[in-house]
């Protein structure tokens, strides 16, 4: 609730309390002496669909600091506190500051972007959605039963090619081609495998169990490559970065035009 209480101060030095003036259109949610919140003054602080979902005790929570934030205003007054010089200037500096959030908020609700436009971006900011990942060029055999992979690997250990009794022995695509898969990354292989493959020398060959069998893996080659995220799955961000550069934009030009507008001098 703290930025409700931020909205709520900025709300009382900006506009005021202002009194009920018809209970039947506004109803009174909260009253300090003669000082009234209405139930649309309260509405101010929220979009229609903060509104719509916001508990009874969240608004019980807003009204408390409306109250909190009340009798602290009415005690500075008391005090004359809102007639000292520093206290009038930051007064002045924060309805500035609201107000021209709302110029800027209204400025920038006009900022429309398309697909199209995201996926230029995308082309051309692409090197920025890549990552380096390592890949082994794994060579595989398969088989269902212990009895199979024990075979396997006593073949294996009297040194008969590994190309070879893949094409003999296992059960899987990839016995046509002698087990060779090709270069795989952490996300293409089960994670038993891929740890296994890190804990394993060039052209060595180990025995990993899964649910539906048994694999005997080796790599024969590792290198580096640059992995880069599908547009799809950068779109968000890449939304919200053209959002944000052309808030940036749309300042710069904005404030520059109201300059030209304006009699600007500057004493010092």
């Amino acid at each position: 609730m703290r930025k409700y209480f931020i909205a709520l101060l900025l709300f009382a030095i900006f506009l005021g309390c202002k009194k009920k003036e018809n209970s039947k259109i506004d109803m009174v949610v909260a009253k300090v002496n003669d000082i009234s919140l209405t139930e649309n003054q309260m509405k101010n602080y929220f979009t229609k669909s903060q509104w719509d979902t916001l508990s009874i005790n969240s608004k019980r929570d807003f009204i408390n600091n409306w109250i909190n934030l009340t009798v602290l205003e009415n005690k500075a007054d008391e005090l004359g506190l809102s007639k000292n010089p520093i206290i009038k200037s930051k007064i002045e500096s924060a309805i500035k500051k609201v107000k021209a959030n709302a110029l800027l908020a209204n400025e920038i609700s006009n900022i429309t972007i398309n697909e199209n436009e995201e996926y230029n971006f995308y082309k051309i900011h692409k090197k920025e959605f890549g990552k380096k990942i390592t890949k082994f060029a794994l060579q595989e055999i398969f088989v269902k039963t212990k009895e199979m992979r024990d075979t396997v690997l006593v073949k294996l250990n009297n040194r008969e090619p590994f190309k070879q009794i893949a094409k003999k022995y296992s059960q899987n695509k990839y016995a046509k081609s002698g087990g060779l898969v090709g270069y795989v990354s952490k996300k293409d292989v089960d994670s038993k495998i891929w740890n296994k493959l890190n804990s394993l020398k060039k052209y060595y060959y180990a025995s990993v169990k899964l649910n539906k069998g048994y694999y005997i893996i080796r790599f024969y080659g590792k290198n580096n490559f640059v992995e880069y995220d599908k547009f799809k799955d950068v779109q968000n961000i890449i939304k919200n970065r053209i959002i944000k550069n052309k808030k940036k934009e749309l300042y710069r030009n904005f404030i520059d035009k109201l300059k030209a507008q304006s009699k600007i001098l500057i004493s010092i």
